[in-house]
């Protein structure tokens, strides 16, 4: 099996804590693709994708499951901000609203 970790006690995490496993498991960070005569990461290639909110999960091997792929992270720190002027008290009657 062949994936990156998704979320904290997913399936990969049950996978790889298995204390009577029948597999030996192989964990393999992006360095190991930085490494040898033909790497398949350039550095640079590696600094672009740091910037990435999924680098820690998709390069790193690590369990994030606090940021998904439905929203950009962008747009949830603009709803943030947003929400530090919100008033519940106050209704904008030209909204489209899908509950009342």
């Amino acid at each position: 099996m062949v994936s990156t970790p998704k979320t904290p006690g997913g399936l990969m995490q049950q996978i790889e804590l298995e204390p009577d496993s029948l597999y030996h498991k192989l964990f393999f960070d992006y360095t190991y693709g930085l490494q040898g005569p033909y790497p398949i990461y350039s550095q640079e290639q590696i600094e672009k994708a740091k910037s990435s909110p999924s680098f820690e999960r998709e390069y790193n091997l690590k369990y994030q499951g606090l940021i998904g792929n439905v929203f950009y992270t962008k747009d949830i720190d603009a709803a943030i901000e947003k929400g530090k002027l919100y008033d519940p008290e106050t209704s904008n009657t030209y909204a489209q609203k899908c509950m009342v």
